[in-house]
């Protein structure tokens, strides 16, 4: 069984004809754009375009954020990604023979501009959630090029565990979130995540041993780029089983890249490498049109790391008569 192919992406503050070229020349390792919402539409939007929401529920540090974000856009250094426009309510009906007049302010059905100038610091903080990032460099990681230990290897080979996409995708968010008081995986994005998964944009991967859910990861498929936003793990080299597996099905469906946005010293020592963020997103918008449909059956683990095949025997051959 296969995930259903993702639908059509609507309109959103994100396909501005300028923010692609914006984009390629933002901020390397701050905030690139604020505001539009965690509405499905943006979400798909900003990922079809190299960008991803990192908020927090810190109230002092979003008080911060917003501030700084506000100043950026007042002085014309990011812009403002306003929210999707509702659709107008349906016309009343009238009475056959009546012809409806011309009217004002119908809104026809596009979404406003790139706002790069107002909402300054005094903005309602509301326009300024969630704040977009788009480093560069880019963390990436294909499928073939993950390093996996010995004993990973050796895990996996004698390993009960199985395998499943899309079985718990909330759950796989709310596992992946940290202790603490304070959150990166707000509410709110938790909300906007499920919407995606609902819509067949964001995916997860379950690691489970028997009936009991021991890793997982979940993200975005956009075309051939997956972008992997957390993973977590209950029980020893559950995440890391997780990343394998997923790079198994997402090799097979096509998948060219597993975009994990951040360089850490965990992420390299598993193969991921940098790349320009002029690489990255010339390679996005050659293939997020692109079509990729993950297996997602329960699978066994133990197929990730099948048994060594013998060296063929070599043959010992007689010594000559009188030798």
């Amino acid at each position: 069984m296969l995930t259903p192919p993702a639908p059509r992406p609507e309109r959103s503050g994100w396909d501005h004809p300028l923010l692609g070229r914006y984009l390629d020349q933002a901020p390397p390792d701050g905030p690139v754009a604020a505001g539009g919402g965690m509405a499905p539409a943006t979400l798909v939007g900003a990922y079809r375009q190299g960008a991803f929401p990192w908020p927090t529920d810190d109230p002092e540090a979003s008080e911060e954020l917003r501030a700084a974000l506000g100043l950026a856009i007042a002085r014309g250094m990011i812009p403002r990604i306003p929210a999707p426009v509702p659709a107008p309510p349906p016309a009343p009906s009238r009475p056959p023979g009546v012809i409806d007049g011309p009217r004002t302010g119908d809104v026809g059905g596009g979404v406003e501009d790139v706002d790069g100038g107002g909402g300054g610091g005094g903005a309602d903080a509301d326009l300024l959630d969630p704040p977009w990032w788009c480093p560069d460099p880019r963390t990436v990681l294909a499928p073939g090029e993950m390093r996996i230990r010995r004993s990973l290897v050796i895990r996996m080979r004698n390993s009960s565990w199985t395998s499943t996409v899309n079985q718990c995708f909330v759950d796989v968010v709310r596992h992946c979130r940290r202790e603490g008081p304070h959150q990166w995986i707000t509410d709110e994005l938790v909300e906007g995540y499920a919407e995606l998964h609902a819509l067949g944009w964001a995916h997860s991967i379950e690691i489970w041993d028997d009936d009991r859910l021991v890793g997982g990861m979940y993200g975005v498929l956009v075309g051939r780029i997956f972008t992997g936003e957390s993973m977590f793990h209950r029980a020893s080299d559950g995440s890391k089983v997780a990343l394998v597996d997923f790079l198994d099905r997402f090799g097979r469906a096509g998948g060219v890249l597993l975009d994990a946005q951040l360089t850490t010293s965990h992420l390299t020592s598993l193969g991921a490498r940098e790349v320009p963020r002029a690489e990255f997103l010339a390679t996005l918008r050659a293939v997020r049109d692109d079509e990729v449909r993950l297996e997602c059956g329960r699978l066994p683990v133990s197929r990730l790391a099948p048994p060594r095949k013998p060296p063929p025997a070599r043959l010992r051959h007689a010594d000559p008569p009188g030798g």
